[in-house]
């Protein structure tokens, strides 16, 4: 059996692909308010990707949560989502994944 993290992409290489790409690109990312009550247990964070400055709309967008109980869960959060919208735009963490059929 292999190892799922034998070819793996790594975020911070697919976020240079990302801008290599798209070298006016934009990123925003927001901390969801509702998780930075102290009641609840998770940050949840959403990253926007834009392919230009100037865009209006994000191209991809991506959430991910944490447990607030792990070190730099905030952080974690905040990667987790980037590799989801990077993931959505085509900027896969697998090299022989497929992109998703919307229809």
């Amino acid at each position: 059996m292999s190892n799922w993290t034998e070819d793996y992409v790594s975020v911070q290489d697919r976020l240079k692909e990302f801008i290599n790409a798209y070298p006016d690109y934009r990123i925003k990312t927001f901390d969801l308010e509702e998780s930075l009550s102290p009641n609840c247990d998770v940050y949840i964070v959403k990253t926007e990707l834009y392919r230009t400055e100037a865009d209006a709309a994000p191209w991809t967008t991506g959430l991910s949560s944490e447990s607030k109980a792990k070190q730099y869960a905030l952080e974690l959060a905040e990667t987790g989502s980037l590799g989801r919208s990077l993931n959505l735009a085509g900027f896969f963490a697998k090299p022989n994944q497929t992109p998703l059929s919307l229809s």
